[in-house]
């Protein structure tokens, strides 16, 4: 990969941490009241979608799995959202990662490389572990892909975890493809929604403020879900 490949366009260069109470980047205008109808077609190529397609409601997550304020969402209200609204039928998720360094492209690489079935659970891994390997808890955050060692050696442990050898752990944290993926999903969530932060949720095609609680997503989700 060369370097202009490993340069993070747009939202990457942007990271403020901290600012906006909750998201990684700036937050915005409290966004227009949704209503119960899907904006946005989920396509097959997507890597990561659950639950029916027929559900009444689609939750769309922009995430960076290197931001600690994602992996805080998916560890705390995630699980709520699985077991209560998309195990259930009611609601229809989908994870669309971006990147804010170049370890997630590294990261996602190495969940792209467990296949649609496991990805999710790769995922899931890498942010309930993100202190062994995240970027700004290593205090590599922001720096050339191959001068961050402790970030690599993080990652290259929880590619043991998830069952991969050596071999292949080095070529996924290495998948050129990685940060093109990323920053298409970048541009198109620029373009359609005016993405500035992660995680960013998008319900019904509307912009909502990030829940801070599985209380708060349930005054976000049941309203859409009455009658059902």
């Amino acid at each position: 990969m060369n370097k202009r490949q490993w340069i993070i366009a747009g939202l990457a260069l942007l990271v403020t941490a901290g600012v906006g109470g909750g998201l990684y980047f700036a937050n915005r205008a409290v966004p227009p009241p949704i209503t119960a109808s899907t904006a946005e077609v989920i396509g097959a190529d997507e890597l990561h979608v659950m639950g029916d397609p027929a559900a009444k409601v689609t939750l769309i997550e922009y995430a960076a799995l290197a931001c600690p304020f994602c992996a805080a969402f998916n560890n705390t209200i995630v699980p709520a959202l699985k077991e209560k609204y998309v195990a259930t039928g009611k609601v229809r998720y989908v994870l669309r990662l971006i990147a804010i360094d170049i370890a997630d492209a590294k990261a996602e690489g190495l969940a792209t490389c467990m296949g649609k079935d496991k990805f999710d659970a790769a995922v899931d891994l890498l942010y309930r572990r993100q202190d062994e390997w995240g970027p700004e808890q290593m205090g590599e955050h922001g720096v050339a892909p191959d001068a961050q060692p402790k970030t690599d050696a993080g990652l290259t442990k929880i590619g043991r975890a998830l069952g991969l050898d050596e071999a292949k752990i080095f070529s996924c944290l290495r998948d050129s493809n990685a940060l093109d993926r990323l920053q298409r999903t970048a541009e198109h969530g620029g373009t359609r929604y005016g993405l500035t932060g992660t995680p960013t949720l998008i319900v019904n095609g509307q912009i909502v403020t990030t829940p801070r609680s599985p209380e708060d997503l349930a005054k976000i989700l049941d309203p859409l879900l009455e009658g059902n």
